[in-house]
């Protein structure tokens, strides 16, 4: 049974060993389990008697999608079948980060979105977090668009994948706190409105923003 969870800012340490072994002083003192999250969204789980060791193994596994959770209390040695699947998902790992950093340079290479009210667009910024955040993932999701675009796709056949894409480069309402750790600042509702905010910019200042509404609107 978990008895305490630590949250990010409760957490002394810096460096993922650190941590661990801070934790497990922790689960000591308070003579209890202890539960905690650190960077890649990683749920750890420690006891007075976990192995700093083998909780750091299990930790990049975890980060790497072997596992799902980490601890309390690790096995010494990796069965013949653990070995073979992280192996089985090791090489699809390589496969899947290979397209992501492709897909990056691509968009790093591909022109900037085609505003035509540039006066409108930077006035809709404002100093909020949210619309800064709004305008942000507005230029992303409008230069995966336009990327397909350029490959003769409509625009209407795109906009969902395109969604996906720039949901995963810039996921909105989280930032990674001094811990390394995904940490959100916005509830479901304010990434909604982030979204909207979003859509209704590009239908008024983008090139494609009428063909986009009509789309959004079905």
């Amino acid at each position: 049974m978990i008895n305490l969870v630590i949250g990010p800012r409760d957490i002394k340490s810096s460096s993922i060993p650190e941590i661990i072994k801070e934790m497990i002083q922790v689960a000591y003192s308070r003579r209890s389990y202890v539960r905690f999250r650190i960077y890649g969204g990683v749920d750890i789980t420690v006891s007075s008697t976990s192995n700093p060791r083998l909780i750091l193994r299990d930790y990049l596994r975890a980060v790497s999608g072997y596992i799902d959770e980490v601890g309390p209390d690790p096995k010494y040695s990796l069965s013949d079948e653990e070995i073979a699947s992280d192996e089985e998902i090791r090489q699809d790992n390589e496969e899947y980060w290979a397209g992501i950093i492709d897909l990056y340079r691509k968009f790093s290479a591909a022109p900037p979105i085609s505003i035509i009210d540039e006066a409108r667009w930077r006035s809709g910024v404002g100093n909020h977090e949210i619309y800064r955040s709004a305008f942000i993932f507005a230029e992303y999701l409008a230069k995966f668009i336009q990327m397909e675009m350029a490959e003769g796709r409509k625009l209407k056949d795109v906009v969902a994948e395109c969604l996906g894409k720039a949901d995963f480069f810039y996921p909105t309402g989280v930032y990674v706190n001094k811990y390394n750790c995904a940490e959100e600042i916005f509830d479901i509702n304010d990434r909604n409105l982030i979204h909207s905010i979003a859509f209704h910019a590009l239908f008024n200042c983008w090139e494609h923003g009428k063909e986009l509404r009509e789309w959004y609107d079905e």
